[in-house]
């Protein structure tokens, strides 16, 4: 399908989007408490921006959005909806890999300061992530790790995004004093060209 470069540069421009997005209008990043295998801090939160109605249906168990109560159809629908009504820009820009039917969600997830998401890992099978850095302080990061061994990412460094495969161990810290924001594209690993 994609190559893993050619999706790190739309999702990176996504990013630059959102970034002047957020300066422009913090309030416009309105965040939710995410299904998160009650593995996170309750602190960490996402801007959801858009999700598959049939991973939200298979895979996603609880979350704390007012629509919730109404069943996960209704909540896609609108989430989606609002999403592209606020993030025209940034989603058109992702929507070759949406059409596909191949990633599962994109939001922006927010960690505020003083916080860090522990070691933990998720039951995603076939699945990865990409984290694009949209805004971030300096003293954030990201640990995460393969079956062989592990990774440390700053999002001060020069390298906006990182791969990984939230099925194996994973961390992120904020000890900064500000809110630090990362694109994420959680998707099917089929999305991606097997030559990458």
């Amino acid at each position: 399908m994609f190559s893993s470069t050619y999706l790190v540069s739309c999702a990176e421009y996504a990013a630059q989007l959102l970034r002047q997005e957020l300066l422009a209008d913090p309030s416009s990043f309105k965040s939710y408490r995410w299904d998160s295998d009650f593995a996170h801090d309750p602190n960490w939160s996402v801007v959801p921006l858009y999700m598959n109605y049939q991973w939200c249906s298979q895979e996603m168990h609880t979350f704390t959005h007012p629509l919730s109560p109404f069943g996960k159809g209704l909540f896609v629908e609108n989430l989606n909806a609002t999403a592209f009504d606020r993030f025209p820009n940034v989603l058109s820009s992702l929507n070759e890999f949406i059409n596909t039917n191949l990633v599962n969600y994109i939001g922006v997830s927010l960690l505020p300061p003083n916080t860090v998401l522990h070691p933990h890992k998720h039951s995603n099978p076939g699945n990865l992530k990409l984290h694009s850095c949209v805004l971030s302080p300096s003293s954030c990061g990201l640990s995460y790790s393969d079956d062989s061994q592990s990774y440390r990412h700053d999002w001060s460094s020069s390298v906006s995004s990182v791969y990984f495969d939230d099925n194996f161990l994973h961390s992120a810290w904020n000890n900064s004093s500000s809110n630090r924001y990362i694109l994420i594209l959680d998707f099917n690993k089929t999305l991606l060209s097997s030559s990458t």
